[in-house]
């Protein structure tokens, strides 16, 4: 009798839980991004391409996004890789990723990704105080990295617009 309730148990928890490799498939459809499907542990990548109108497939920590990040909302296509710090590789691993975007911080779990080629991309000040330079370069750094400068460029003016109006 116990073996019988056991396996109708995990026969139910079964029917319930879709595949991870559905759910993939389920939520890389939904992006905008047919082209190029990047991963970004990164949050100041993943936020940048995202304001972009260009969101990676996957980045980490997403059920924490809302409270250290905010804007721009995340479309809920994106996958949670897990801790942004250690990716769950199990999830990587079955993931159609043709770019990984991260900066040194993130260097140590790019064996996790296999062939798929990586680009580091850090927004930060080069000097003691950041300029508008610091931020522009970064994101056309981006635009080329999904060959859509033009959408970086966009993105700049109407940040620019925003930053010189204060609005």
């Amino acid at each position: 009798m116990p073996l019988i309730a056991s396996l109708t148990l995990t026969t139910m928890l079964t029917a319930c839980h879709q595949p991870i490799t559905a759910q993939k498939d389920a939520q890389v459809g939904n992006t905008d991004n047919a082209n190029i499907n990047i991963v970004s542990p990164d949050w100041g990548n993943a936020a940048t391409l995202t304001a972009m109108g260009y969101p990676p497939i996957a980045t980490g920590d997403v059920r924490v996004w809302d409270r250290w990040v905010g804007t721009p909302e995340l479309p809920t296509s994106i996958i949670d890789l897990g801790i942004r710090y250690q990716p769950n590789a199990e999830l990587v691993a079955q993931l159609p990723v043709d770019l990984v975007i991260d900066n040194f911080f993130y260097e140590h779990a790019r064996n996790l990704y296999g062939d798929v080629p990586s680009e580091s991309v850090m927004f930060a000040a080069k000097g003691d105080t950041a300029t508008w330079a610091d931020y522009t370069e970064p994101t056309r750094q981006l635009g080329q990295l999904i060959d859509e400068p033009a959408l970086a460029e966009s993105y700049i003016t109407k940040k620019s617009d925003r930053y010189q109006t204060g609005k």
